[in-house]
């Protein structure tokens, strides 16, 4: 017996395969697939995080937060038209991680 909270996962795996479908696409598709797999990664997060009891350790997220300034300070100046949306999927994927 599904709960609602188990056709999060589903979803999030529809949008992970529209995001694919859709790297397949023209360039111009770009911007849809990366909104597609933000939408995937936000799925995600709320399915995990709906049965989890939050506790606070500090060290974990002040890595993630290096980590992701690291990457986008990276790959900044290689980006133009996407820098925005390609930094709050890094963003999305480390409050996933």
């Amino acid at each position: 017996m599904l709960q609602a909270t188990d056709y999060l996962i589903m979803a999030g795996l529809a949008a992970t395969l529209i995001g694919d479908a859709l790297l397949l696409l023209p360039r111009q598709q770009m911007l849809y697939a990366l909104g597609a797999f933000f939408l995937s990664y936000l799925l995600y997060t709320l399915y995990f995080a709906a049965n989890m009891t939050m506790t606070f350790y500090w060290p974990i997220p002040l890595t993630l937060l290096i980590i992701g300034a690291i990457t986008i300070a990276t790959i900044w100046s290689r980006q133009e038209t996407l820098r925005w949306p390609i930094c709050t999927l890094i963003g999305m994927a480390l409050v996933m991680t």
